[in-house]
């Protein structure tokens, strides 16, 4: 074979949007939701910022003795002009970040 023999054009959606995302924790369960607005997936690292809310009453009543709280970090929704966009909510809700935070340091400097 020498090669392709058909070409064209692709249209992949990546539509900017509002995802949002649960935060939990194992002891607890849900303890708020964070927000990324203007969403849009671009190749490599992708910084973008977020605002959360979490019930710190309920945070709190899950800090070890290093003050850390492990917080357990799953997509939700992802929506474009009203609309959800279940290709994207499926990925998100199909991976899970654990991430360890020291809340007591955290609200301590607030």
């Amino acid at each position: 074979m020498a090669g392709p023999n058909l070409t064209g054009m692709s249209l992949i959606p990546n539509p900017p949007g509002k995802v949002v995302m649960h935060i939990s924790t194992k002891e607890k369960g849900l303890i708020g939701n964070s927000t990324i607005d203007n969403f849009v997936l671009k190749p490599g690292q992708n910084l973008l910022p977020m605002n959360a809310i979490v019930d710190t009453a309920l945070a709190l009543g899950n800090v070890g003795k290093q003050g850390m709280v492990n917080m357990i970090i799953v997509g939700h929704t992802a929506v474009y002009n009203g609309v959800h966009l279940p290709y994207y909510e499926s990925v998100l809700q199909s991976h899970t970040l654990t991430l360890a935070v020291n809340l007591q340091s955290l609200l301590g400097s607030i």
